[in-house]
């Protein structure tokens, strides 16, 4: 909630007191590196994201996790090592980023290859490689697979119309009248 709020300091406060409480340190190196993306420190964020990738948690391990399938971790560190291919001085170290990150996202479309985010990361790192044939194809693929918005917008607001109670259910604050008529328990007269 911290991190979404954009209240950085207090998130990091949070998952100090979480750490020190003995949270799973999966998860603080998780939002750790979320925090730690937010506010720049790349390469910080980039060992957390790596760490996770790896699964080097034995804890993890022996409940059987394993973060490497987790498509949502591999875009994260794909797209985090995207943006630290940014800020290299030399074309042979943004080389060694930007391929870092591809192998990151073509393991994301291992686990699923219709995964519109990897696509779209796909055809940006392509392109600043200078690969517009491997660019352009994920570029397609991303049109191809991405949700058609109008589609979606229609079909939703078509749903909330023909159903006015999953309507009310669905909104982001939902507050229930337990004391109307014919609620549980209640009479119905």
């Amino acid at each position: 909630m911290l991190l979404r709020e954009g209240r950085l300091d207090e998130a990091i406060d949070a998952l100090q007191s979480a750490g020190a409480q003995g949270a799973y340190p999966w998860s603080i190196d998780w939002f750790g590196g979320l925090v730690d993306l937010q506010n720049g420190n790349l390469d910080a964020a980039i060992e957390s994201f790596t760490a996770l990738t790896e699964t080097k948690y034995p804890d993890a391990k022996a409940r059987g996790f394993d973060f490497s399938w987790d498509y949502r971790l591999q875009n994260t560190l794909a797209q985090t090592l995207f943006e630290r291919s940014k800020l290299t001085t030399s074309d042979p170290a943004e080389i060694v980023w930007l391929g870092r990150s591809v192998d990151h996202y073509q393991r994301s479309l291992r686990v699923d290859p219709e995964n519109v985010t990897a696509h779209y990361g796909l055809a940006q790192v392509y392109a600043r490689l200078d690969r517009p044939i491997q660019a352009e194809k994920h570029r397609q693929l991303h049109e191809k697979y991405r949700r058609d918005d109008n589609a979606h917008d229609r079909a939703l607001a078509s749903a909330r119309r023909s159903n006015p109670a999953a309507n009310h259910a669905s909104e982001a604050v939902v507050i229930y009248d337990l004391q109307r008529r014919g609620a549980y328990g209640l009479p119905t007269n």
